[in-house]
């Protein structure tokens, strides 16, 4: 085995040893049911409905046994989120209704310039009462939008929020002079070996 491919592997792991993707869910369950959360910091995200209407933890779901979801009062506005981490990478949703109309659910990402990044679209028909899950990736998420499109607009229900975002765990330089300490101690001792 030569020396490149030493350094090659031990890079390899140690990189793979500190990248790790992190993924906050958020699922309304810790709040009350009636309580208007437009603006307020979720754990890494701020979600709004967008124009004049409230954005309410509702105690109804579509999907039996999930507990809480969200909903605007009106039923006809779109709710969308602005990330406070940075990394954002994933992003998903699950969105539904109680089946009174056909529902065309949506979700979107945007950049930090509010240019789309990726969407996800999923049908629900007149008469099921489900949620469906919606997911994007993409990089430099910074923005959340998701709704649905049909007879009542944005009649839908949304829970259980999932972000994942890129973090690297950085060695604290007192530890990573002493691992590169005892790796250049170990290339040394395997270098002497073969001579």
């Amino acid at each position: 085995m030569n020396f490149k491919r030493i350094l090659s592997v031990a890079a390899f792991c140690v990189a793979g040893a500190t990248a790790q993707a992190a993924t906050t869910t958020i699922d309304f369950n810790s709040l009350t049911p009636g309580t208007i959360i437009n603006g307020t910091d979720l754990g890494g995200v701020k979600l709004t409905a967008l124009g004049e209407d409230n954005l309410r933890v509702s105690g109804f779901n579509p999907a039996p046994g999930e507990g809480n979801s969200i909903g605007t009062d009106s039923f006809s506005k779109v709710i969308a989120g602005k990330f406070l981490v940075s990394g954002v990478n994933k992003v998903s949703i699950d969105l539904g209704d109680f089946g009174q109309d056909e529902d065309r659910l949506w979700l979107r990402v945007y950049d930090s310039g509010k240019n789309l990044l990726a969407q996800a679209t999923a049908l629900l028909p007149a008469g099921v009462t489900a949620m469906k899950t919606l997911t994007v990736t993409a990089s430099n998420i910074a923005f959340v939008a998701f709704g649905s499109r049909g007879q009542f607009k944005n009649s839908i229900y949304a829970d259980n929020l999932r972000f994942s975002t890129d973090s690297v765990t950085p060695v604290p330089l007192p530890a990573g002079f002493l691992l590169l300490g005892t790796a250049l101690a170990g290339l040394g001792l395997f270098g002497r070996r073969r001579a």
